[in-house]
């Protein structure tokens, strides 16, 4: 036997669900609104910051106002102060030669540096002594006849005219005679100069650079025979701007000339340098650069009047560095040239702390200082450090600043 639910038992149930459900979506809207309540009701953090002006931190170095000698540094070249071509004045053949007639040789001045076969100019100087007394022994024949003339004239000048004196008295003739003997001593002493130009003379001490002949060889009048220059004195000839040439001391009566110091950087040690005199400044500028020349007198260049082995010899067309003190400047702040900025201005710490930014006024400028009339200060805080921002009035310290 089955038994069925009641048709009123199903229906009886529906409501008792729907009811449920609507309980169950309302606690859910009134949790979801009292969570949005509690998170849009929370206070909000606020990060807080605070800002402090803090002063930079530089390095200063202090300039001080005085007289000062600046360096003028430039380069200069090696030359020669005299050079010649020692040639031949006569035609032979070269018999001997100095034992130092090589290239690097050195020549003392009236050494006989080429000895030319003298055999012919001794025959001519013969030659020529034998006519001076040819000529001498005429001149004495024709003051014999002029004597006798005189002797004749006074015996008959009342019948002599008086336009005819000169030639009673032979005084063509004696004039002649004398003439003649001038010319053979003329002759002569050509003759003794010809054979003394067989021997070669250096003209001062000098250093052999190239020879062009050899012994044996047949020379000629005017041919060249070697290159020398002189081993006593060098010149380093440099280039200085017009600028600077106010601040060079040339020698004059009451100055000697100033000192320079030239050092070769690429081939001398360190301390080693060498001294020579500011000598003359050349009266026209380097064509090519406009720049005005200065020559510099160096005393015994190749070092052979000392006993110092450090002291290195000078070559000719070496380069060496040249520092020249100038004239001295007076009354001046000398500042380092890493701490000139821009527009020859520099950066100054006032008393205050303050960074000020100064205009300068530069009489001189070396390579490694500029010299300033007008600007700095004596004892002022030049700032050395490099800054990144640079704003005049802003705060400054040192590190041992309290």
């Amino acid at each position: 036997m089955s038994s069925t639910a009641s048709p009123k038992t199903s229906q009886s149930d529906n409501p008792n669900r729907k009811r449920t459900l609507l309980i169950c979506v309302a606690i859910l809207a009134a949790a979801a609104f009292i969570a949005f309540a509690i998170f849009s009701t929370e206070p909000t953090a606020q990060k807080e910051s605070a800002t402090r002006k803090s002063a930079m931190l530089v390095e200063t170095t202090t300039v001080n106002k005085g007289t000062f000698y600046p360096q003028i540094v430039e380069t200069g070249v090696v030359t020669p102060s005299r050079e010649i071509q020692l040639s031949s004045q006569v035609d032979g053949r070269i018999i001997r030669l100095h034992p130092e007639f090589v290239p690097g040789g050195f020549l003392k001045k009236g050494d006989i540096a080429v000895e030319v076969e003298a055999a012919d100019y001794e025959n001519m100087l013969q030659l020529r002594q034998s006519e001076l007394l040819e000529a001498e022994s005429e001149l004495q024949l024709e003051m014999g006849r002029q004597a006798i003339a005189r002797k004749d004239l006074a015996l008959f000048e009342s019948e002599t005219a008086p336009d005819n004196t000169a030639l009673v008295l032979r005084e063509p003739q004696l004039a002649a005679a004398r003439s003649r003997v001038d010319a053979a001593n003329a002759a002569l002493r050509q003759a003794q100069l010809d054979l003394d130009r067989t021997q070669i003379k250096v003209p001062f001490d000098a250093q052999l650079i190239r020879r062009s002949v050899e012994l044996g060889s047949q020379i000629s009048t005017g041919q060249p025979l070697a290159q020398l220059i002189s081993a006593d004195t060098y010149w380093v000839i440099t280039t200085v701007t017009l600028s600077k040439i106010p601040s060079l001391q040339f020698p004059d009566p009451a100055h000697a000339g100033t000192t320079v110091r030239l050092r070769n950087r690429t081939s001398w040690p360190e301390t080693i340098y060498r001294t020579g005199k500011l000598f003359r400044l050349i009266g026209s500028l380097e064509e090519n650069t406009r720049l005005a020349r200065v020559i510099i007198e160096v005393r015994d260049p190749l070092g052979r009047k000392t006993s110092d082995a450090s002291v290195p010899p000078l070559l000719v067309g070496e380069y060496l560095e040249v520092s020249i003190r100038g004239k001295p400047l007076e009354n001046v702040v000398r500042l380092e040239r890493k701490y000139l900025r821009q527009n020859d201005t520099t950066w100054v710490m006032d008393a205050e702390g303050k960074l000020q930014i100064r205009k300068l006024g530069i009489t001189f400028q070396d390579v490694d200082y500029v010299y300033v009339h007008s600007g700095l200060s004596d004892s002022e805080a030049v700032v050395t450090t490099n800054l990144a921002s640079v704003i005049e009035g802003a705060a400054l310290r040192r590190e041992d600043d309290q």
